[in-house]
């Protein structure tokens, strides 16, 4: 926190916390610009639970407290979605 508080300090409108769309980011900004890739799924099953994760995430974003459910959980449901995609 110290280096944000820095930067802010400086005058710095934008911190950039690199690629991708971890939901901590979401903490800092209700902003967020598109990161874009490519994901190449084994299955169909795959697929399914991929666009399914991800309109999860969306609500996520979304909502605080489905949010620090989430967080609270988030080893033990990317454990089971390794199993499914392949990024």
């Amino acid at each position: 926190m110290h280096t944000i508080d820095r930067c802010l300090q400086i005058g710095l409108k934008e911190i950039d916390f690199s690629r991708g769309n971890e939901l901590y980011k979401y903490r800092f900004t209700n902003k967020s610009s598109n990161n874009f890739g490519i994901v190449i799924h084994k299955n169909i099953v795959s697929l399914k639970l991929s666009n399914f994760y991800n309109k999860i995430k969306e609500a996520v974003i979304k909502n605080r407290d489905l949010h620090n459910f989430i967080i609270k959980y988030k080893n033990k449901v990317l454990k089971i979605f390794s199993k499914f995609v392949t990024k």
